[in-house]
């Protein structure tokens, strides 16, 4: 009998320190999230650091991220620039009890909701950021906003939950053609070829401009947006695709008239507007030719390997890690790497960085974002091909055989700047 007691209060006991455990680790959390940010930490938030000085003190909030997909957002670097500032928010602005809906868009829609109770929560929103781009055309801004503004609608009705929705898109509208499926969906909020100065008198539409009314123009909520600004009735500015355009014919040469009384015609004029023809086009394509040739400076900086230039150009190529790359001019070294990690590239004076490939035993490719090594560009995963712009970091993590974990951070500069 005094042995069952024994047992009985040994496992409440460690019920009760689990608990404890579980419950201090989500305080540690939740405090670690409502903390004051530094300026360095501040400054490091760039395009996101207003929005997340805003939303980081309120509690028990509701937010809406409204992620463009469609095809044009990988024009300029936009998709980049809308992955960072989620992520940042979601990191730095997201605290316990919040609740978070991201909705993506493009040809068509999806949609995930988290209530935010720890860490791992936070992380699974994380990881739902979109990485890629659509394949199908057709954009449909006011279908997912309306469908952001119903959900706060819902979770603020009753009560005075601060709510926020935060358009992430380039704001081009493209028309689905009649034969995608969206385009059914497209025309309850669009009138097609209305040039968006023409909407359709549907439920959707008059759903859309009550909630309008009711949740934005009166201040319920706040709207933040990334590559798009907002009407005075909160409805999202969109703008059509700009089209090339239509190519000039050069006007033609009359003949001239021969006068046929002379026993001699008259010499031929001169071809001037060919020889100008001629001229423009040479001119034309040396100009398309330079871009190709055009070179970028390059300076990395970073521990233990130190600050170092480079060159990057059409067919130049920087590695990141590998073997004899403290004696390569053409890769910077990292310790207890070495293998390839990252390869930065350029074309026509923009750069871009791509996780390296390696065979494994089988033939198969690996990329190098495995349990060993992983490579991360301003605080997202590298795994695929990324725009590299000056101030963006490179941060490292390396596993050694002895499951001792090192990071490096590079950051990347212009060795011209104050020249």
């Amino acid at each position: 009998m005094r042995r069952l007691r024994l047992i009985f209060l040994t496992g409440i006991a460690v019920v009760f320190l689990c608990a404890l455990l579980h419950f201090g680790a989500r305080i540690g959390w939740a405090q670690s999230a409502s903390g004051t940010l530094s300026q360095e930490e501040i400054a490091d938030l760039g395009e996101a650091a207003p929005i997340v000085e805003q939303l980081r003190p309120l509690q028990n909030k509701a937010i809406v991220f409204i992620f463009d997909v469609s095809g044009s957002m990988n024009s300029e670097g936009m998709l980049k620039r809308a992955r960072q500032v989620t992520a940042r928010i979601a990191r730095y602005a997201v605290r316990p009890g919040d609740d978070i809906l991201l909705l993506t868009f493009g040809a068509g829609y999806e949609s995930f909701v988290r209530k935010i109770n720890d860490g791992d929560d936070r992380q699974k929103v994380l990881e739902r950021i979109p990485v890629t781009v659509g394949q199908d055309s057709g954009t449909n801004i006011r279908r997912p906003h309306h469908e952001a503004l119903k959900f706060l609608e819902k979770v603020t009705a009753g009560n005075n939950r601060p709510a926020a929705i935060i358009v992430l898109t380039d704001s081009y509208n493209d028309e689905p053609k009649r034969t995608n499926s969206a385009f059914e969906d497209y025309t309850r909020y669009y009138t097609p070829g209305g040039k968006l100065l023409k909407y359709p008198p549907t439920s959707e539409n008059r759903d859309y401009e009550r909630l309008l009314s009711e949740l934005v123009e009166s201040g319920r909520v706040r709207q933040y947006g990334v590559g798009v600004t907002f009407a005075p009735n909160g409805r999202p500015v969109e703008r059509l695709p700009q089209s090339a355009p239509p190519p000039v014919e050069a006007p033609s040469q009359p003949p001239s008239p021969q006068n046929t009384s002379l026993p001699k015609p008259a010499p031929p004029s001169f071809p001037y507007w060919w020889a100008l023809l001629g001229a423009g086009v040479l001119i034309s394509g040396t100009l398309a030719v330079i871009p190709f040739t055009k070179t970028q400076a390059l300076r990395i900086t970073g521990v233990p390997g130190g600050q170092r230039d480079f060159v990057v150009g059409s067919g130049k190529t920087i590695r990141i890690g590998g073997e004899g790359t403290s004696q390569s001019p053409d890769a910077y070294g990292i310790p207890g790497v070495h293998e390839t990690i990252a390869v930065i590239k350029g074309s026509r004076g923009i750069m871009s960085i791509s996780p390296a490939l390696r065979p494994k035993s089988g033939g198969d490719l690996l990329s190098n974002q495995n349990a060993a090594v992983r490579v991360y560009v301003s605080g997202l995963p590298l795994e695929s091909e990324l725009p590299l712009n000056f101030g963006d970091e490179l941060r490292i993590s390396v596993s050694t055989p002895e499951g001792i974990s090192k990071e490096y951070r590079l950051k990347f500069d212009d060795p011209r700047k104050g020249y």
